[in-house]
């Protein structure tokens, strides 16, 4: 069927395909909670390539990920060429529905956006507990971080992964690149690593970071993505990547709590607590001088 979205007609297919079986939520529950909520999470898109992960069949089926944007694609869909390839940027709620409508659960964006796409405008510290450590201790780390990063006036803003990680995301001018800041948060993790050994890790090794939050630099790179906030994620109860306020890390808050059936009421009561992402640009070079890395790898 044929849906009016915003200037567009966009053709809607199997909107009574079941996507979360457990919970009963339908494609077209799916398309109708991006709809409404679109003037929040198009801001946190726009211009940046987005790659798409596609679960045609709901979330127990298989999905695969697409970067090219589809030969069948509106022409109404932006693009930019990147290493001869035609990714789409979702700009407009048109396209997002489109996608969604593709089995676009999941909304995967760059850390960077044009005209400065050699260069992130936002880092991210990815904080994963490995079992048995908990949500509850990347709150933990997540503080520290906050703290350090104040001590130079840098702000930065924390949301739920949508799982059991935590995201804190960091808005910076676009002038270093995505080498210069990969390196200088490799850095600062190691850091992290001597002074708390028994919270985090940076080990590659996935069994040998068990009871830790591990500190995934490695997503500030070049063509790396990150679930956008605000969307849903393919798991057990709908989960939606939250912002939080740094009162509710403080306190303790389950990531659990978030999930597409409740998400607008939040926004409507707290407006999009992530906003300012997209319009502190902060100067990053005190970390970058500071820590320096290393002046023989420079």
């Amino acid at each position: 069927m044929l849906v009016n979205v915003a200037k567009q007609k966009i053709k809607i297919s199997n909107i009574n395909k079941v996507f979360w079986p457990q919970e009963k939520i339908y494609k077209g529950d799916l398309i109708e909670f991006y709809l409404e909520l679109a003037e929040y999470i198009l801001p946190h898109l726009i211009n940046r390539p987005f790659v798409m992960k596609r679960y045609p069949d709901g979330i127990q089926g298989k999905f695969f990920y697409q970067k090219q944007c589809p030969a069948h694609a509106p022409k109404w869909i932006s693009t930019v060429n990147i290493e001869k390839r035609q990714m789409i940027l979702c700009n407009d709620a048109d396209t997002l529905i489109w996608l969604i409508n593709l089995g676009c659960i999941e909304l995967h964006h760059w850390l960077a956006k044009l005209p400065h796409l050699e260069n992130p405008d936002i880092i991210v510290f990815d904080l994963d507990p490995e079992p048995p450590a908990k949500f509850a201790d990347t709150l933990k780390v997540a503080l520290i971080i906050k703290e350090i990063l104040s001590t130079v006036n840098i702000s930065c803003y924390p949301k739920t992964s949508g799982s059991e990680g935590l995201h804190i995301y960091v808005p910076i001018e676009p002038k270093y690149s995505f080498e210069v800041i990969r390196k200088t948060l490799k850095y600062l993790c190691n850091l992290l690593v001597a002074q708390y050994p028994k919270l985090v890790t940076t080990e590659l090794n996935k069994a040998k970071r068990k009871g830790k939050v591990y500190l995934d630099y490695l997503q500030n790179g070049y063509g790396k993505t990150m679930a956008s906030v605000y969307s849903v994620r393919p798991v057990p109860g709908a989960l939606v990547s939250t912002p939080l306020t740094w009162t509710e890390i403080k306190e303790g808050v389950d990531f659990r709590t978030f999930n597409i059936f409740n998400i607008k009421t939040r926004i409507r009561k707290m407006g999009d607590i992530f906003y300012p992402v997209n319009q502190s640009y902060q100067d990053f070079s005190p970390l970058v001088k500071t820590l320096c890395w290393n002046k023989q790898e420079k």
